[in-house]
Order: structure tokens, then C-alpha cells, then sequence
């Protein structure tokens, strides 16, 4: 897995539109990059399991605004007093209105 700086470093991403499906890794993800590398992108949609609290903090310390799209429960089947918290998050940088 790649983290953000990465990514942002060899493609030169300069307000950039980013997609996040890793089935579980994608707190990781959020927390192993800066955030200038998370800042470089105006959009992002992220799908994913757990940590949609975590991540939505982090992205609003970023200066997004975030909006919690989906938010599915699932137990799982043998062992129903444990559930699965899938989640579509859409995160869009705060536009300041100059007047």
C-alpha cells in the first residue's frame, strides 16, 4: 500500500480527486500521510469498514467538510454480538467565500 505523499509526489496531484476502497486499511492509510498530501486533493469518497469517526475528524483537521453518505450495520453469522460497520464517507474542501 502507498501512502498519500507518495501518490501526490509522483503523479504531481495539485487539487485532485481521490477514490478509497481498501477493505480495512484505510485509517492506515489517512494516518500514515501528511497533511499537505491529503490537502492536495479536492474530493475524496471514501469506502470503508470501521473508523468512519476517525476518519472523518482527520479529514475535517484538514479543512474538509464531510458528509457521512451510507452507514450499513452487519452482524456477523456466528457470532451475532459482533457487527460490521460499513460506511461511504464524502469529504470536500471548505470553500471560503471572498467577498
Amino acid at each position: 500500500m502507498h501512502n498519500l505523499d507518495e501518490l501526490v509526489r509522483e503523479y504531481d496531484i495539485k487539487d485532485g480527486v481521490l477514490k478509497v476502497v481498501c477493505v480495512g486499511c484505510e485509517i492506515d492509510l489517512f494516518n500514515c500521510s501528511s497533511e499537505e498530501a491529503i490537502k492536495a486533493f479536492s474530493q475524496i469518497l471514501i469506502i470503508g469498514i470501521y473508523g468512519s469517526r476517525e476518519l472523518v475528524t482527520k479529514l475535517k483537521k484538514c479543512g474538509f467538510k464531510t458528509k457521512i453518505l451510507e452507514r450499513h450495520y452487519y452482524l456477523f453469522p456466528k457470532n451475532k454480538k459482533r457487527r460490521v460497520i460499513f460506511s461511504v464517507i464524502l469529504a470536500e474542501k471548505s470553500i471560503v467565500s471572498m467577498r
